[in-house]
């Protein structure tokens, strides 16, 4: 075996690792002494996949969800009946309670088996579900009532892989939520005969590193690395850099954006902007938005980005309220981004993970984010591209407008909005 090779496997266990819980680390960790004290064999990369195999590489990452689902394309084929759902209920709100119960009494009638929320449970008469649990070898399917922020809520159960999810819509806008609570039975009935068509929604993952770490934050390749990769016009070496955060960093993942602003300080953030390594420009703004293609439609447009397809593969770097006009938003490839405060910043800043996790970052820090390897997996109730467009019409009103007039019309015509809107408020 080559040396990249070995460096490749050591990169692929070092990832898996980062995903696991203390506890399966310790399990694994039982598991391997036991096996040292039974029998003295050669390590090999075939027992050490199979040690881990909860946690696909990159190279298995399509493979989520294949015990239960056969995959053409954006299509998923039902290989077996399902068996087991997940619903999620937005809290504190009386329509989402009333879909919810009305949700779980269907898929009980189907012979389902249902989990929730632990402290739901009972109320429903359901049963629970445990963190061992949240995996798509245990969830054929979830279910979420509410919005746009339910939809984020299941995304966090799930940072690795994650079963496909249903939202039903009973939020505020709803722009990723397309199902609807007028025929719940059909719908379920639907979902269960299948097939399903997917979006695969793009996420983060980010890091933070402090001034002065111990631990460089940014793995450059070698050059024995890239021997096999492309080269510049020039036959220089492109250069790679690699999401390789230190053992002790705590990883964040978003949805929608990652978020860095001046949070209480009085001065403007002060942002060095590199990407995969090489440094590109300093924003200075009230705050700096890097979004996927899903959070395009959020904060990132009201700060002036523009919506972007679920299934274009990009990040969206959009400043607010810049301190210059000419800093526009930008769309970039999804090579690792390095943000960092400068060391010549007047006060310090905030960054927050769809709208959590808040923490606050000194002169010198610097978090680096990339795309996370796992996407989340939505189920349209079309397809991607006339759910993303009804999405745009209805909640977001695109293109809704008075049509023009036609020349040579010699009485009035009558007002009407764009052909396709129909939640026209004019008569």
């Amino acid at each position: 075996m080559s040396i990249e090779e070995r460096e490749q496997i050591m990169n692929s266990i070092l990832d898996q690792v980062l995903h696991m819980s203390e506890e399966e680390i310790q399990d694994y960790l039982n598991n391997m002494n036991e096996n040292e004290n039974q029998t003295e064999v050669q390590p090999s990369n075939y027992e050490t996949s199979q040690s881990i195999s909860a946690y696909p590489n990159n190279n298995q990452a399509d493979e989520q969800n294949s015990h239960c689902f056969e995959k053409h394309n954006n299509v998923y084929y039902w290989k077996r009946s399902a068996q087991t759902f997940l619903v999620s209920v937005k809290p504190n709100d009386e329509l989402s309670e009333r879909i919810f119960v009305e949700i779980i009494q269907e898929l009980k009638r189907c012979k389902i088996t249902v989990l929730v929320d632990p402290l739901y449970a009972q109320k429903y008469n359901c049963t629970g579900y445990t963190k061992s649990q949240l995996h798509p070898d245990f969830i054929d399917l979830a279910l979420v009532v509410g919005g746009d922020g339910s939809l984020l809520f299941m995304s966090g159960l799930f940072p690795s892989s994650c079963p496909p999810i249903v939202v039903f819509n009973s939020g505020s806008l709803g722009f990723l939520a397309p199902f609807q609570a007028q025929n719940i039975q059909q719908t379920i009935q639907n979902l269960l005969n299948g097939p399903l068509i997917i979006t695969q929604r793009q996420r983060l993952q980010a890091y933070i590193t402090k001034y002065k770490t111990k631990i460089e934050p940014i793995r450059i390749q070698t050059d024995l690395e890239l021997k096999n990769e492309s080269r510049c016009a020039n036959n220089t070496k492109i250069r790679q850099c690699k999401f390789s955060p230190p053992l002790n960093a705590k990883i964040y993942h978003s949805l929608n954006e990652v978020y860095i602003n001046r949070g209480y300080s009085n001065f403007l953030t002060n942002l060095q902007c590199y990407q995969n390594g090489q440094y590109f420009g300093t924003i200075q703004a009230d705050g700096l938005i890097i979004s996927t293609p899903t959070g395009s439609t959020a904060y990132s447009l009201s700060a002036g980005g523009v919506p972007v397809m679920p299934s274009v593969e990009c990040l969206l770097l959009t400043p607010v309220c810049p301190h210059v006009m000419s800093s526009k938003p930008l769309i970039l490839d999804q090579k690792l981004l390095k943000i960092k405060v400068s060391k010549a910043a007047r006060g310090s800043c905030m960054v927050c993970f769809d709208g959590r996790n808040q923490v606050e970052m000194q002169p010198g820090d610097s978090v680096i984010i990339s795309r996370n390897q796992w996407d989340v997996l939505s189920v349209c109730e079309q397809n991607e591209g006339i759910d993303w467009f009804n999405g745009l019409r209805k909640c977001l009103n695109w293109n809704v407008r008075v049509e023009q007039k036609q020349f040579g019309s010699g009485k009035e015509q009558q007002r009407e909005m764009e052909v396709g809107d129909v939640d026209s408020d004019f008569e």
